[in-house]
């Protein structure tokens, strides 16, 4: 993996979907950390919560922020509205 001049960096993601990860390196963002993390969740069918374990990819775009891409399906799933 290449050094990144973390001066450089204009926005970090955190990604969870692999799916999302590809489309971010596509579009030149730079991966610079995996980690194992876990949640919670209720389910109905044992009727208490579970540890559900998943992937957390951390990238960075490191150019100027005028000329950040995100990915299409990114800024669809992500959206507040």
């Amino acid at each position: 993996m290449s050094k990144i001049d973390l001066s450089k960096v204009s926005a970090v993601c955190e990604v969870k979907d692999f799916n999302f990860v590809n489309e971010f390196l596509d579009l030149g963002w730079k991966l610079i950390s995996t980690d194992n993390k876990f949640t919670y969740e209720y389910n109905p069918e044992i009727r208490k919560e579970e540890k559900l374990n998943f992937t957390c990819y951390s990238v960075v775009w490191a150019e100027k922020k005028e000329n950040i891409k995100y990915p299409q399906n990114y800024i669809e799933n992500t959206s507040p509205f």
